[in-house]
């Protein structure tokens, strides 16, 4: 799958990263990340390929930090990690 047709949700989701991106292009990735880049593009004006250089330029950014997503239980339920 493309970044054109992927949701813009799933693109944060997996990549923290590029949320600063589509917050400047004021793109909704939270209650509208369902919407897939090349619609949302297509709706805000922009350039979709240029957008998705932009992309790929974070991707493949240095960047020391750790992804991680951490499951800490339902709600009401203690979780978190234990070292």
């Amino acid at each position: 799958m493309t970044y054109k047709s992927k949701a813009i949700g799933d693109i944060v989701s997996s990549d923290f990263r590029t949320a600063e991106l589509f917050k400047e292009a004021k793109m909704d990735f939270c209650c509208g990340g369902k919407i897939s880049l090349e619609e949302s593009c297509k709706q805000k004006g922009i350039d979709v390929d240029s957008f998705v250089e932009d992309l790929k330029r974070i991707e493949a950014s240095q960047d020391n930090s750790v992804k991680a997503q951490i499951h800490a239980g339902g709600r009401g339920k203690a979780g978190g990690v234990k070292i």
